[in-house]
C-alpha cells in the first residue's frame, strides 16, 4: 500500500488522495506517506478537504434523494438495510479482491 501511495504522490502530488475511496488504502497511509514525500501540509489539507468533502456531499445528496423518493414506502423498512448492507459488502469485497 505504501508503495502505491508513494507512486501516486510522485505522479500527482497532494491530489493523489482522491484515489483513496476506490483503492481501499487507508486515509492515514496517504497522510504518512505525504509527510515522508515532503508534500506541504497546506496542500495536503486542501486536497483532502476537497476530495473528502465532495465525496461526503455526493453521498449525502444521493441518500437524501433516495430517502425522498422512498418516503411513501417507509413502512417497508426491512429491504433497505439489507440492500445497504449488501452494497457495502459487495464494494468491500471488490476492494479486497483488488488487493489480493
Amino acid at each position: 500500500m505504501r508503495a502505491e501511495v508513494r507512486s501516486e504522490l510522485a505522479a500527482e502530488g497532494a491530489s493523489a488522495v482522491r484515489h483513496q475511496p476506490w483503492n481501499g488504502i487507508p486515509f492515514k497511509v496517504y497522510g504518512a506517506e505525504a509527510g515522508r514525500a515532503g508534500v506541504l501540509a497546506l496542500d495536503r489539507l486542501a486536497a483532502s478537504a476537497t476530495a473528502r468533502g465532495s465525496r461526503t456531499l455526493t453521498v449525502g445528496l444521493g441518500f437524501g434523494a433516495f430517502g425522498l423518493l422512498m418516503r411513501r414506502h417507509r413502512r417497508r423498512y426491512g429491504p433497505y438495510p439489507a440492500l445497504l448492507g449488501g452494497g457495502f459488502a459487495a464494494g468491500l469485497s471488490l476492494i479486497v479482491t483488488g488487493w489480493s
